[in-house]
Order: C-alpha cells, then sequence, then structure tokens
C-alpha cells in the first residue's frame, strides 16, 4: 500500500509540478497548533484547491449563551421560630447552625453553602428529635423536618442552575475539545455524577461539593462540546454542498480526473482520517457519556425550563452535527465506489 501510494505521488508531480509543493506539505503532515478550528479550516481549503473552486468564508462559531440568573433564581420557602422555641432547643447542636444562617453572612449564602446549609439543618432537626429535648417541641421539629424536606430539591436546583461554576462550565468558553487528556473528560464526569446525583442523594460534605464545582470551572468540557459540534457542523455542511455536487459529475475514466481524485484523496487521508475523525469519536464517546447526566436534569421537575431549553437545544445540534457527518462519510463513500477506491477507512465516528 504505501509502494503504491509513493508511486502514485510520484506520478502525481511528473504530471502536475505546480502542485508538488502542495502535495509535499500535505505528505509531510505537519502538526497543527491550532486544533480543531483549524483542521477544519483547512481541510476545506485543500479540497477547494484541488477542485478549483473558492473555499467557503471562515465560519466564526458563536459563543455559548445562558439563560439569565434572575429567571433561574426560585424562591425557597423559609420557616421561622420564635425565641421561646429557639432557647427550648438550647440541647441540639442544630441551634449553633440556625444561628449562624440569621446573621448577615448566613443571608447571603453562595448556591453551594445555602445547599450544604440545608442538607446539615435536616441532619440537624433529626438528630434534635432523636434528642428529644422538650415533648412540646415533638410537633414543631416535625414540622420543621417536613417542610425543610420537601423544599431541599428547590435548594439543590438552585445550586445547580445559579453557581457561578456551572455557567461558566456550560457556557462561558471559547476553546474547542482537543480529544485528549487536556480536555479532563474523567474528572468532568465524576463532578457532574456527583452535582446531579445530589438531588437523590444528599450529601453535607462542603469541601468535595467546592472541588467538584472547581473542576467544572476550570474544565468546561460541556461548553468546548457544544461549540466543537456546533462548528463542525457548520463546517461541514458547507463543505457536503460543493463536494457533493463534484461527486455527482465525476468521471474517473478520464486521466485528469482521476489524477484529481488521487488528490482529494490524499487530502481526505490526512485532513479527516488522521485529524478531524479521531476528535469527532471523542466527541461522541464524551456526548453519550455525559447525556445520561443531563437527561437527569431534564427529568427533574425542580429545574427551570430556560435550563431545560437550553439542554435540550444542544442536543439537537449534537444530532445535526451527526447528520452532517454522515452527509460528509456518503458523498467519499460515492466518490471511492465510482472510482473504485477502497472505503475501509471510511466510517462514521
Amino acid at each position: 500500500m504505501t509502494s503504491n501510494f509513493t508511486d502514485r505521488f510520484h506520478c502525481c508531480l511528473k504530471i502536475f509540478p505546480a502542485c508538488s509543493l502542495l502535495l509535499v506539505w500535505l505528505l509531510c503532515g505537519c502538526s497543527n497548533p491550532h486544533g480543531l478550528a483549524n483542521d477544519l479550516r483547512e481541510y476545506q481549503s485543500r479540497l477547494a484547491n484541488v477542485l478549483d473552486l473558492t473555499p467557503p468564508e471562515k465560519i466564526e462559531t458563536p459563543l455559548l449563551s445562558y439563560p439569565p440568573l434572575s429567571s433561574l433564581r426560585q424562591t425557597i420557602p423559609e420557616i421561622t421560630i420564635n425565641l421561646t422555641e429557639f432557647y427550648a432547643l438550647q440541647d441540639c447542636p442544630v441551634t449553633t447552625l440556625i444561628a449562624e444562617r440569621n446573621t448577615a453572612l448566613g443571608r447571603t449564602q453562595l448556591p453551594s453553602s445555602r445547599y450544604v446549609y440545608e442538607v446539615k439543618l435536616i441532619e440537624g432537626l433529626q438528630d434534635c428529635i432523636q434528642r428529644n429535648p422538650s415533648e412540646k417541641l415533638d410537633g414543631p421539629l416535625n414540622q420543621w423536618l417536613a417542610h425543610k424536606q420537601e423544599n431541599l430539591p428547590l435548594a439543590w436546583a438552585q445550586l445547580i442552575q445559579t453557581s457561578r461554576e456551572i455557567r461558566q462550565g456550560f457556557s462561558s468558553n471559547r476553546e474547542l475539545i482537543s480529544g485528549d487528556e487536556k480536555d479532563n473528560f474523567s474528572a468532568v464526569t465524576q463532578a457532574l455524577s456527583y452535582l446531579v446525583n445530589l438531588e437523590h442523594s444528599p450529601q453535607a460534605t462542603p469541601a468535595l461539593l467546592e472541588n467538584h464545582l472547581q473542576t467544572i470551572q476550570r474544565s468546561p468540557l460541556l461548553a468546548k462540546m457544544w461549540r466543537s459540534q456546533a462548528l463542525m457542523s457548520q463546517s461541514l455542511a458547507s463543505t457536503n454542498e460543493w463536494l457533493g455536487e463534484h461527486v455527482n459529475h465525476l468521471n474517473c475514466q478520464q486521466p485528469k480526473q482521476k489524477q484529481q481524485v488521487d488528490y482529494l484523496n490524499n487530502v481526505f487521508k490526512l485532513f479527516f482520517i488522521e485529524k478531524i475523525q479521531p476528535i469527532a469519536g471523542r466527541l461522541n464517546q464524551y456526548h453519550y457519556t455525559l447525556w445520561p447526566l443531563l437527561q437527569g436534569l431534564l427529568d427533574s421537575p425542580d429545574i427551570h425550563g430556560e435550563l431545560k431549553n437550553l439542554i435540550r437545544t444542544k442536543e439537537a445540534d449534537f444530532q445535526e452535527y451527526q447528520r452532517q457527518m454522515q452527509s460528509h462519510i456518503q458523498i467519499w463513500q460515492q466518490m471511492f465506489k465510482t472510482c473504485g477506491l477502497s472505503t475501509r477507512s471510511l466510517a462514521a465516528p
């Protein structure tokens, strides 16, 4: 196979000397420091050069948006106790927690701190009921506990929807996936899984919670995924339009067009197969692993509709990206079939 490829290359140089520099550059497989965006752009440019067409204008992938916090914030119903009830609880450690909540700082808690407070308060009330400090408080304590347990999902939803770390992890990023350890896929998966599962398995572990939130913020994989799939979808859509039209008019029996197909094949292997398709495969892996967690947010009755709409939109975008990818692969399959070339390297990522 290598020998055949080399023979074709030298033949190309003899027939089309003006293309020598282009082909030498391609065959060198020069490293690309700009990642997916540059690979897609170069792929389009090289195909257009071979087909003697003008490449599409550069695609600027728009920044992601996030619903306004004013829409996402929900009021968590409070309960009040009088001083008599509070002093009757002095034998219960929960009083310290209640006192802290009533300070100026306690009333301006971050979403993560508020969630931890609510979980600890539930645990404290349960402990107080077991201590049975006063029979007079049996009824109120059970009422307070039931109220807090009923409204804990709202505190969780507030944590998910309004935390700065989640907002940045879902939207505030200009980067694309790299398909390697820089994406921090395992850590992000663990962090998102932990946060989503808090809905049904509450935990009051501040350090662990903050660590997972920081992971989402420092490694905004979801934002990178969504921008990457949008860029690939738009780039492949514009490429498919003129590449498919060319394939429909191919006549591989003509020497000039056969040589053109050889050039196209080289570009296809060096850019799509070796660079773009591996990233697409990673994107699919990331999506299919993280989607069940996002589905958990969609299934929750406490997550706001605007955030759900954002998630559903990104799922629809992923389906469109896959459709454009499949269309692109089918164009190459048709070309190779028409010209009697191998399609072994062609598979949907």
